[in-house]
């Protein structure tokens, strides 16, 4: 009987750690399921960009590297979404950011033709914007509390079309894409300034949004290589935005040199 009683005592201890094994791995796949979410659109638009390359290794091929300005919206430096923020204690603060500031932009990317005058443009891009400043103050009186300094980074992964108007010396087309974009932030204290002070705060607060992009350029062929100029207005965050996120976007002009580009 005793060992009857043993018996049923390790079952039970037994299922109570199996299920409690169960719910961990519920939960860790939960977890993973969410970050395969958010980068399973990144992964397929990545993909897109070196898809069937194979299929058109005798067509041709173009790869462009550029730079430029980056031009954003107000809304680029609302890293918390939010016109407030709160500190240990529940306590909610006002913010009022400065003006982002101008940033520049750099990018890769691969066309290859489609139809005689629609060609496939994919690519990876990095858009940052330099340091602008958060002062947290009471709502009652709006006196200080702390400055904080914010930098920000756009990572546009995309994929989508360009129409060439006509083919020649100079090659002008309009552009429309799809982009993932990955954001990422840098939140500091103001030196000397309220260090220690009990804000609730992510200093690398981190988004990812669906997004797209519309513009326009030109090739210009210069026999060796082909001189790009194109222009184009990034919607960041078109999908996936939290209930008080506003819109964000920024404006990119970038010169850049394309190889394997021909008339």
């Amino acid at each position: 009987m005793a060992e009857k009683g043993i018996m049923k005592t390790t079952q039970s201890t037994t299922i109570s750690a199996l299920k409690s094994l169960s719910t961990d791995e519920r939960l860790n796949d939960e977890t993973r399921i969410t970050r395969f979410k958010r980068i399973g659109i990144a992964c397929a638009m990545a993909l897109l960009v070196f898809l069937s390359m194979s299929a058109t290794s005798s067509a041709q091929t173009s790869i462009t590297i550029g730079g430029g300005l980056a031009i954003p919206n107000d809304q680029v430096n609302n890293v918390y979404n939010s016109l407030s923020i709160a500190d240990n204690t529940s306590k909610v603060w006002s913010t009022l950011r400065e003006s982002t500031k101008l940033g520049y932009d750099l990018n890769v990317r691969l066309r290859f033709p489609l139809a005689e005058s629609i060609f496939f443009d994919g690519g990876v891009g990095f858009a940052r914007f330099p340091q602008s400043t958060i002062t947290v103050a009471d709502p009652s009186n709006n006196d200080t509390l702390v400055q904080l300094l914010s930098t920000q980074n756009v990572v546009p992964i995309s994929a989508g079309l360009d129409y060439f108007l006509f083919r020649s010396v100079i090659s002008p087309y309009v552009s429309a894409e799809l982009q993932y974009n990955y954001m990422s932030s840098t939140v500091d204290y103001a030196a000397g300034n309220g260090i220690g002070v009990p804000l609730n705060l992510d200093t690398a607060p981190v988004d990812s949004r669906v997004g797209a992009a519309v513009g326009a350029g030109f090739m210009l062929n210069l026999a060796i290589t082909s001189l790009n100029v194109d222009l184009r207005y990034h919607m960041v965050n078109l999908v996936g935005k939290t209930s008080d996120e506003q819109s964000k976007s920024y404006v990119s002009l970038n010169l850049g040199l394309a190889w394997g580009f021909t008339k």
